[in-house]
């Protein structure tokens, strides 16, 4: 999908990945990011995000997307909001399906 947007794309080792699954890059502008496929009854707590946010600092980087196949809790959708030190995008299953039907140019690689 994010090739398909113009980005590098690195995907990092399945374990020990500290903190992030894939790292991508754009116009000098590098994002990490975490993906969570988990049971849809659950929901990705705030310590998802801090364990995302700790990489995002020790390598100094200010922009992260957090997707998600499963709900955001409360405490999350909080602390992505109030984060002033980055930028964070929440992904849930409903956003990642409505980005691939507005660009079916891109949906080969979901």
């Amino acid at each position: 999908m994010f090739r398909g947007l113009g980005y590098s794309v690195m995907l990092t080792p399945e374990t020990n990945d500290g903190g992030k699954d894939i790292i991508i890059r754009k116009n000098h502008v590098t994002t990490y990011v975490e993906c969570k496929h988990w049971n849809s009854d659950a929901s990705i707590g705030r310590p998802e995000l801090q364990k995302l946010a700790g990489a995002v600092a020790l390598d100094s980087i200010t922009n992260v997307i957090f997707i998600s196949t499963c709900d955001f809790a409360q405490t999350t959708l909080k602390a992505a909001n109030a984060s002033e030190m980055m930028h964070v995008e929440l992904w849930g299953l409903g956003k990642i399906l409505r980005y691939a039907k507005n660009n079916p140019y891109i949906v080969g690689d979901l």
